[in-house]
């Protein structure tokens, strides 16, 4: 089977194939349903008939559909009110016995009049699409019955002969004139004109032969082009006349590639409308119709590519050590850029220059990459009791070649220097607020701060923030209302302490912050949160540490020669909150050392982490004291002497933690255990005293507990 008009005229109609053949007068011996005219072998002047009968009736519905898309109806709706039109007609001729010539003025007049009640009949149709219609449907008649007669007038029985393809080649012409005359007369009434009413317009067309071929110079255009010239179009054409060839873009249903170029007439250059940007589109698919004097066209499709080139992209900033410390003083030796941070810049970019400002005088020289930083910034102010390191921001800006720019910022700090001549009196008021730098407060191990034994009260608040700081001092804290704190940051701080804390009356809280942090209390003989009087029953005397998430090491050291009385929460209260991380607290001592005497309390509190608790063996442990190795499966440990009951010891696990007492050589043959409620109260008697602890909240057994030597051990140091 084949496909033609005339099988699609069978399908909408429904007229057989004889009925066809009869409408049409085509040859006996034709089958419409099978029949191809350019197929081997056929009969030449059947051939002939046939592709005329096919010929004419395109062109009659071709022309038709055009005078309606023309006034903006859609093609699809056009195309079948021809259809329609055609189809009504040859359904009357079949009906009457009658055949239809469309190269007859009545038959294409009925067809007209046809197609103008379809057209009618189109949803949403406009009046004023029916009235520019009707300005040329008329004279799309007359050049259909011209092109028809032409077809009609073909008596070479050679299909492939090129003066019959000129003939055959006239139904495009037809259509595009059809349907430019319905768009100028929508345009403007009464313009629209069709220039094959003229059978010479006709004859003259149908002697010019189409071209044949559109080449186009280039096909590839980078994306920064300085021209939006592609490529020249030319046209291969009949050679025996000097045509001059009118370009157009089609519009290609889904594709909007089209609209990115335009082709200039006078030179037929193909030009991008704008700057094409390969990041965005890197190919276009466009058809070219190239249409010469005679109305004859011929359309070719090409891909047109974008080239890339590396992008002109600003420059990055890595910023590797974002803290510039400057020297007590305020004076910044030259130091190289390179230290704090670098700059990159993709190719054809290069970093061109870089400047620093916003700090002082702290400029770059040389303004590059190699450059160093130097000159002055003072932020340390004080009025004599207050001092106050306050940070500037320095603005990095980096420019390369193309003039992009890259921003970023350090922070610049003077370091805080204080010794014995700044805080020079130990019964005053002071604050000191660090910054990122790294600070130092040293008054070395005889000059003391809020220590003062008579009424007076004083206030010393050292605030170091981050950095590798470090502070000292003799007494810190100690008398009736004095107060000192000292407060770290995210960076390492070291504390050291030559003489009491946090004693008679006083208070002393060291809040160390994030870090690897330690504080150190070396003393002859330790005094830590003692209230002078023993007995006084007053607790005012309140020493607290506070660690952070990071390593903790706290060690109490006394350096007497002989025996020494060591005292910690005499009618006081200590607190080691020591947060996470693998956290110490060590007391050296080879004296005596009493916890949590009269009215005092001490409270260890650890966190996620290994605790190391060492009251040492030389400790008495009275009620009042806690142990709290927080809730985690970390080993922890804990060294203590002699106890009193009421020692409290909290999150402990027998089957990670070991507790080790020292029972001074009174071995007992016995202990007890007894289980109150969740707690667990351990017991035992030396040299006739009863002395034990509880540990909350478990469950112990006799498997955890064991006696060695001179030590009760509990947990999984056991022998």
């Amino acid at each position: 089977s084949v496909v033609s008009p005339l099988t699609t005229m069978m399908e909408e109609t429904g007229l057989s194939a004889a009925q066809i053949k009869s409408v049409l007068e085509l040859p006996a011996s034709v089958n419409p349903l099978t029949f191809n005219p350019y197929a081997p072998g056929m009969n030449a002047a059947d051939a002939l008939a046939t592709e005329q009968a096919s010929a004419q009736t395109m062109a009659t519905l071709a022309a038709f559909a055009a005078a309606a898309a023309g006034t903006g109806i859609s093609q699809q709706d056009a195309f079948a009110a021809a259809l329609s039109a055609m189809s009504t007609v040859m359904q009357s001729k079949s009906s009457s016995g009658a055949s239809l010539d469309l190269s007859d003025a009545t038959d294409l007049a009925a067809v007209q009049s046809a197609f103008t009640t379809a057209v009618a009949a189109v949803p949403g149709v406009t009046g004023a699409q029916t009235t520019a219609m009707a300005g040329v449907i008329g004279d799309a008649t007359t050049a259909i019955q011209n092109v028809n007669a032409k077809i009609a007038s073909i008596t070479n029985t050679d299909l492939s002969d090129a003066a019959n393809g000129n003939i055959f080649g006239l139904l495009q012409v037809l259509q595009d004139q059809v349907e430019q005359a319905a768009e100028d007369e929508t345009a403007t009434p009464g313009s629209g004109a069709v220039g094959f009413t003229d059978p010479t317009a006709v004859n003259n067309s149908a002697s010019n032969s189409p071209p044949t071929d559109i080449a186009l110079s280039a096909a590839s255009i980078s994306e920064d082009a300085a021209s939006l010239v592609v490529g020249v179009l030319t046209t291969t054409d009949d050679t025996t006349t000097d045509f001059n060839f009118t370009y157009e873009i089609a519009e290609i249903e889904g594709s909007t590639d089209h609209a990115a170029f335009t082709i200039d007439q006078t030179n037929g250059e193909l030009k991008f409308t704008s700057q094409p940007d390969f990041e965005t589109q890197s190919s276009y698919t466009i058809t070219i119709k190239a249409t010469d004097d005679g109305s004859k066209s011929f359309s070719e499709t090409f891909t047109i590519t974008v080239t890339d080139v590396a992008d002109e992209t600003a420059p990055t900033a890595t910023v590797t050590n974002a803290l510039v410390q400057i020297p007590s003083g305020g004076t910044l030796s030259p130091i190289a850029l390179s230290n704090f941070a670098s700059f990159s810049d993709a190719p054809p970019g290069t970093i061109a220059s870089v400047t620093a400002s916003g700090a002082g005088t702290i400029a770059l020289t040389a303004a590059t990459t190699a450059g160093n930083l130097a000159g002055t910034y003072v932020g340390v102010t004080t009025d004599g009791s207050t001092w106050t390191s306050t940070p500037a921001t320095l603005t990095l800006v980096a420019t390369d070649t193309g003039g992009l720019t890259a921003t970023t910022s350090l922070t610049v700090a003077e370091q805080l220097s204080l010794d014995e001549t700044d805080l020079s009196s130990e019964a005053a008021s002071y604050a000191v607020t660090g910054s990122a730098a790294d600070d130092t407060v040293n008054l070395g191990s005889t000059n003391s701060l809020a220590y003062e034994e008579t009424a007076a009260t004083h206030t010393v608040a050292i605030n170091l923030a981050d950095g590798t700081n470090h502070f000292e001092a003799e007494y810190v804290g100690y008398g009736a209302g004095e107060v000192f704190s000292y407060t770290g940051g995210s960076g390492t701080d070291t504390a050291i302490v030559h003489g009491q804390i946090a004693a008679n009356d006083g208070s002393a809280t060291f809040t160390m912050g994030d870090g690897t942090n330690s504080l150190q209390l070396l003393v002859d003989q330790i005094r830590l949160a003692k209230t002078q009087g023993a007995g006084s029953h007053q607790t005012t005397s309140v020493f607290t540490y506070n660690g952070g998430a990071d390593a903790d090491t706290v060690t109490i050291q006394n350096t007497w020669t002989g025996a020494a009385d060591n005292y910690i929460a005499q009618d006081g209260d200590v607190y080691f909150n020591m947060g996470d991380g693998t956290n110490a607290l060590i007391f050296d001592t080879q004296d005596l050392i009493f916890f949590s005497l009269f009215d005092g309390t001490f409270t260890y509190t650890g966190g996620t982490g290994s605790d190391t608790v060492d009251l040492s063996a030389n400790a008495r442990v009275n009620p009042g004291t806690i142990v709290d190795f927080g809730a985690d499966s970390a080993a922890d440990s804990l060294t203590a002497g002699r106890l009193d009951t009421g020692f409290i010891i909290r999150n402990l696990d027998p089957d990670e933690d070991s507790i080790r007492l020292r029972i001074e050589g009174f071995a007992p043959t016995s202990y007890d255990i007894t289980m109150n409620g969740a707690d667990a109260d351990v017991t035992y008697v030396l040299n006739g005293a009863t002395r034990g602890f509880t540990a909350e909240g478990v469950t112990l057994t006799d498997d955890d507990i064991q006696i060695s030597g001179e030590y009760l051990i509990v947990g999984v140091d056991l022998i």
